[in-house]
């Protein structure tokens, strides 16, 4: 083979498991269809372990300077004021520090590491297969039209939720659509606008500032619309090919798995590949699967709630009762921050 693993995608989690295996030796080529840095109009949150495997790959100053800021706390605006959720207070007193970070620049950042081959402007259009082994895939320049080959002993898919390497490998996923969608813009925060701790009402109101920033753009034409399917791959991967991130498991942004996960999939393959297990593909998804099916379980909760008719549980009710809670009873945010920012570690019982 002419490399011992070629990554489809340069996501978070393929980026993070190139970092790792190039670091340790193994030769790695990523293939990313786009020749600039990712264009994702939303934040991203990132749980301690997801943060401290980063910082591993490059120091925390460097993250901190670039793509990364510590939370603060977590705030709902009813339309009329805000209301604190979980407070600086509550954070320190769970010991959990979330992190929320620029997307496009944590992943331009990872594939810049320089430790393994990084092909952008590549697209993958077929996988290519010996016998019942898959052993590489066929791919296609974007700019010049040109096809080639690319071999390698094992073919990562990270390639989303509509995965070409997963349909190459015979895997049917049922997938179910989150009843909500999300509707995203992205603008520079304007001078005249204090702090983000203001409120989305005193934001619409800075008048001419509000104007400028939302020229030309219309609602719902002028957002970006996520939809996101979720669902759990009945296996993950073939001979010679392995799922991870949304190929294997997507979610929704419910608890802020998603990134997580991904990210988690990657020193368990790492260590796997690096430790030349002898069973890699069957050991990494013993590993991973339970993990990864205990993160999926705030998407299902989620979705069902939202699935609720508004006439049962509307959502400005929804909100009052979680405020409530999140009010009276703080040890039960506690306990919540304590659960969604390690379920997706497969070391947690």
């Amino acid at each position: 083979m002419a490399t011992d693993f070629v990554v489809v995608g340069g996501g978070i989690g393929g980026a993070a498991l190139a970092g790792l295996l190039g670091r340790g030796g193994k030769k790695v080529v990523v293939l990313e269809k786009s020749l600039v840095a990712p264009r994702l109009v939303r934040p991203e949150m990132l749980w301690p372990g997801t943060v401290e495997l980063l910082f591993s790959l490059r120091p925390k100053e460097f993250w901190e300077r670039e793509a990364v800021l510590a939370m603060r706390g977590v705030e709902f605006q009813n339309g009329e004021r805000t209301l604190p959720f979980i407070t600086a207070d509550v954070l320190r007193d769970a010991r959990v520090q979330p992190w929320f970070t620029d997307p496009n620049q944590t992943r331009e950042q990872l594939l810049r590491l320089g430790s393994f081959e990084l092909r952008r402007g590549v697209e993958v259009i077929a996988i290519l297969k010996e016998k019942s082994r898959i052993v590489g895939v066929r791919t296609r320049d974007t700019a010049t039209r040109e096809e080639g080959e690319v071999l390698a002993r094992y073919t990562v898919g990270d390639d989303g939720a509509q995965s070409l390497v997963r349909k190459a490998c015979g895997i049917e996923m049922e997938t179910l659509a989150f009843p909500v969608e999300f509707l995203c813009f992205g603008c520079d925060w304007p001078a005249a606008v204090p702090s983000v701790e203001a409120s989305w009402n005193q934001f619409c109101a800075a008048d001419p500032t509000m104007r400028e920033v939302t020229r030309n753009r219309r609602f719902p034409a002028g957002f970006v619309r996520v939809r996101r399917p979720w669902g759990h791959a009945p296996r993950y991967g073939a001979e010679g090919a392995i799922l991870m991130g949304d190929a294997a498991h997507p979610v929704s942004p419910a608890s802020g798995q998603g990134a997580n996960m991904s990210v988690a999939d990657a020193p368990v393959l790492a260590e796997l590949a690096l430790g030349n297990h002898g069973d890699l593909l069957a050991e990494y998804e013993r590993r991973r699967r339970p993990a990864n099916a205990r993160s999926i379980s705030p998407t299902r909760t989620m979705a069902l709630a939202l699935s609720l008719p508004q006439r049962l549980l509307p959502f400005t009710a929804f909100l009052s009762i979680m405020r409530l809670v999140a009010a009276r009873y703080p040890s039960l945010v506690r306990r919540f921050l304590r659960s969604a920012s390690t379920m997706f570690d497969e070391r947690v019982a």
